[in-house]
């Protein structure tokens, strides 16, 4: 996480959301598979809906992210401006839009949001009809976001006649360690699935100094790579 966030209630937020998802994700894997999500798209995606949500379902998008106000809106607005110009040499875009059925009312208001605080982009879809068309559409437009990285995002049968909205965020990442490892270094060696199964499996290697921490509650160990 960046000093920038971290030292916003943006952070806060984020790293609390974070936990509980990772442990809620571990719990339905059973320990048996890894586990890999990005936390601050996922993040995005549900404070995107919890701007247009009201009463019982503004209250639980609050707590599960643990923000107590709308003013997540307006750290997310921040954090996205200054994005780009935390780590010039590092190609990071954020990209957020909406898919809402054409006869399904939508406040401008809302709109309004969702354009100023995420940058989102607005699509008036015909679900009824076109729902399969739709979702080829959000697929490829996830690709694109991607660079063909996350490709079929929703499958075949996710989208139906009834779908009245869908909001989406892509996230993609290209950068270089700062301290490179080098191809020559990598050999076999054994990765331990668990307590009792083994793979080998070819491993990347490099000696150097690094911050890692490691938390009970979670059972994890973390080890930072700059």
């Amino acid at each position: 996480m960046s000093e920038a966030m971290a030292a916003n209630p943006l952070g806060d937020s984020l790293l609390n959301f974070s936990i509980d998802l990772y442990k809620q994700l571990v719990s339905e894997s059973g320990r048996s598979g890894n586990v890999f999500y990005s936390p601050f798209s996922i993040s995005a995606a549900l404070s995107m809906a919890l701007a247009g949500a009201r009463n019982t379902t503004a209250t639980q998008l609050t707590e599960v992210l643990h923000v107590k106000s709308n003013d997540i809106h307006k750290h997310f607005s921040g954090f996205l401006s200054k994005l780009s110009g935390f780590a010039p040499d590092v190609k990071l875009h954020v990209a957020n839009r909406m898919y809402s059925e054409q006869t399904f009312p939508v406040l401008e208001s809302y709109l309004s949001l969702l354009r100023d605080s995420y940058g989102a982009t607005i699509e008036s879809v015909d679900f009824k009809a076109q729902y399969e068309k739709v979702r080829q559409q959000v697929n490829a437009w996830v690709e694109e976001a991607t660079e063909s990285k996350i490709k079929d995002l929703l499958p075949p049968g996710s989208v139906d006649s009834l779908t009245s909205l869908i909001l989406v965020n892509a996230i993609y990442f290209k950068g270089l360690w700062s301290s490179q490892f080098d191809p020559k270094s990598t050999h076999r060696s054994d990765f331990h699935l668990d307590s009792k199964n083994k793979k080998e499996v070819d491993m990347m290697y490099q000696k150097n100094d690094y911050k890692m921490s490691r938390s009970d509650e979670l059972g994890v160990t973390a080890l930072e790579i700059p």
